[in-house]
């Protein structure tokens, strides 16, 4: 394959990718009208769970006790950050939520200054203050106020998830 066939393939994957990640907020967002977030997170991480085990099954039997342990813990890191997610859709409208997901690209210059103790260039540094400018402009505007956009109501013992 020639290098202009390779370059227009990785341009229209990414293009395909960022639609389907940028839709996914409108999506959550209208399915947190039918389902609470615990719900929605439930369903959400059984369909992966099923859809990993048809997938892989074959490979489970190769795996180790270590193995299991960190994708397990990694599985319930993942679990936090969704949660965060969704319960921050609750609060705040879908764009301004995937602005703040997409902005946890900026830790990453200051990631590398903890783990390697050495700052990274100023090009990378500015380029991670930016957004946070961004946030914070568009957090204190009168324009987008930050308020609840539905009620948030935290399920008892005798209420009921689903409508």
């Amino acid at each position: 394959m020639d290098e202009r066939k390779r370059v227009f393939l990785a341009d229209a994957s990414m293009f395909i990718i960022a639609v389907f990640w940028g839709s996914g907020f409108g999506v959550t967002s209208w399915l947190l009208g039918f389902f609470s977030p615990m719900w929605l997170m439930a369903v959400r991480f059984t369909m992966s769970a099923l859809v990993l085990l048809l997938l892989f099954k074959n490979r489970l039997k190769y795996l180790g006790r270590k193995d299991i342990f960190l994708g397990v813990a990694l599985g319930f890191l993942l679990f936090l950050s969704f949660a965060a997610h969704i319960w921050g859709l609750v609060f705040s409208t879908p764009g301004k939520q995937s602005f703040i997901s997409a902005s946890n690209v900026v830790m990453v210059p200051f990631l590398f200054a903890l783990f390697y103790r050495r700052w990274p260039s100023w090009i990378a540094t500015a380029g991670a203050f930016v957004p946070i400018l961004c946030w914070v402009a568009t957090s204190r505007s009168r324009l987008m106020p930050f308020r609840p956009t539905k009620p948030c109501r935290l399920p008892t013992r005798n209420s009921r998830s689903l409508p």
